[in-house]
């Protein structure tokens, strides 16, 4: 509001001199401004676009089937979704820090947008460093020269818990520490929280399978199988080396005469 409703007053409008009422919070004034031109929505616009398509693009381009049904001489005899176990720890974490955080920020709460953002912030490096730190000790412990002397150790199924657990309880105090909320015991559930959820992604999802999309295909053109599939049924890394092989201007009527 303007200095002359006696409410309050921006910022700016403090520093000129405005008189009345307490001035703006910073993430307030900010957003008030944004919200009143034209050029910083259409930006701001832009960029949840981009985001909205990085963050969910697993689930909107895949060459894995949503629903994957295996047909036996008596009916179906097994339902899986290959899409769902696609997804990697990141994958997972991208989505419901994007849906938390949608919830976080837009419902009416008693807590400063500042406090907000800077909860989301600290969060997500925390659920990050989990991830690249996991995923980091699978490749030093896969490495040839220790992956012998650690084959026991790297079959366990406790390995993935173990390994993400210790990097989340290095860094859950650190965490903790970053003051985004007065008492320190929200602090703490906060990162608690996010190691929880963070260790269940990267430990469900150690090792992504590796799946040749033709299977669904060609199963399901021979009558074994009924796949019900995303928006987009393939994705940059669905690829087939027999068909990137083929020479340039070839038709697509003799792709699977060739192969």
């Amino acid at each position: 509001m303007s200095a002359a409703t006696g409410t309050s007053i921006s910022g700016i409008e403090a520093m000129r001199g405005g008189a009345g009422g307490s001035a703006k919070g910073f993430w307030a004034d900010a957003w008030s401004r944004v919200l009143q031109r034209r050029a910083p929505l259409v930006g701001l616009t832009w960029l949840c676009t981009i985001a909205f398509f990085a963050i969910f693009s697993p689930i909107i381009a895949n060459g894995h089937p949503i629903l994957y049904e295996t047909i036996g001489p008596g009916g179906v005899v097994d339902r899986s979704s290959p899409l769902w176990r696609s997804l990697t720890a990141s994958d997972l974490l991208l989505m419901i820090g994007a849906l938390v955080g949608i919830l976080w920020c837009a419902l009416p709460l008693r807590v400063p947008r500042g406090t907000r953002l800077g909860v989301l912030v600290v969060s997500a490096l925390q659920a990050g460093f989990i991830v690249v730190l996991a995923a980091g000790v699978d490749a030093w412990f896969a490495s040839p020269e220790r992956l012998a002397e650690t084959r026991l150790l790297g079959r366990s199924p406790q390995f993935p818990w173990l390994v993400s657990g210790a990097i989340a309880l290095v860094l859950l105090p650190i965490a903790a520490w970053f003051p985004t909320f007065d008492r320190a015991r929200t602090r703490i559930a906060i990162a608690i929280l996010v190691s929880v959820v963070a260790i269940l992604c990267v430990s469900t999802r150690w090792k992504t399978p590796v799946v040749d999309h033709d299977v669904f295909r060609l199963e399901e053109a021979a009558g074994r199988a009924t796949a019900l599939y995303t928006l987009v049924p393939w994705s940059p890394d669905q690829g087939s080396t027999g068909r990137t092989l083929l020479p340039p201007l070839t038709r697509v009527g003799e792709v699977e005469k060739q192969l």
